[in-house]
Parts: C-alpha cells; sequence; structure tokens
C-alpha cells in the first residue's frame, strides 16, 4: 500500500486498526484461556509480546514513517493496546513508539508534521513521563 507506485495510507490506516482488533481479541482470549488446559501433551514455543508487537507494527512504521496520518494511527493503536492491557501490552507498546516517533521524525519533512506527532505522543500516555 506504501509502496511509491501506488502511495496509499488509507489501506495502511485500515491495516493498522484491524492489527489492533487482532491483537485485543487476541489478548480477551488469552486471559480466558489462561487457567484451561485443553490438550496438556501439546506444546508449543513461547512467543513474547514484544516479538509480537514488533512483528506487527514494525514494517508499517517503516513503510510509512513519512505518512504523518499513518503515525498517527499507529501511536493511536499502541496506547489502545496499552489502555486494553497494560500489563500485557505496556513495555511492547510504549518500546514500538518510541521507534515509529523516531522513524518519522527523520522521515517527515515539515516540522509542523513533526510537532503534531510529537503532541500525539505526549498525549498518548506513551511517552516517557518528563
Amino acid at each position: 500500500a506504501l509502496s511509491p507506485g501506488i502511495n496509499d495510507p488509507g489501506t495502511a490506516i485500515d491495516v493498522v486498526g484491524t492489527t489492533l482488533r487482532i491483537l485485543a481479541d487476541w489478548s480477551s482470549e488469552a486471559r480466558k484461556s489462561a487457567q484451561a488446559v485443553a490438550y496438556p501433551h501439546l506444546h508449543v514455543p513461547h512467543i513474547s509480546v514484544d516479538d509480537i508487537v514488533i512483528d506487527a507494527f514494525r514494517w508499517i512504521a517503516r513503510d510509512a514513517a513519512g505518512h504523518l496520518e499513518v503515525q498517527i494511527r499507529i501511536i493511536r493503536a499502541l496506547a489502545s493496546l496499552n489502555a486494553f492491557d497494560a500489563p500485557r501490552f505496556g513495555e511492547a507498546t510504549r518500546m514500538m513508539a518510541q521507534e515509529s516517533l523516531g522513524r518519522a521524525r527523520d522521515a517527515l519533512e515539515s516540522r509542523k508534521d513533526i510537532e503534531l506527532l510529537e503532541d500525539v505522543y505526549r498525549q498518548s500516555g506513551l511517552a516517557p513521563v518528563e
């Protein structure tokens, strides 16, 4: 969606929203099933929440670094995940939000756009308290 030939930030924003819903649903199901072991002899490798959040958002944060509207949606989606389940997503969402903001600072050309994104980041609850 964000290749130079297509340049469709709307689709990227839709993907961020869909990713948010999938991760929120996963978190809800994980909370429900944490106590129930349906298949005690089945073992799967542990996947860290950090890895899940990075895999879900890093690629789009990188490819959309110069798209203010996508970057705003990424920060807000990460803030929503943090608000939804801070014990599970807190550290990972803060880390990913900082990375996304850094990529945007490097790519955005307008100082006003950078300031707007920094304001969104500060208001998100993900920024370190100064």
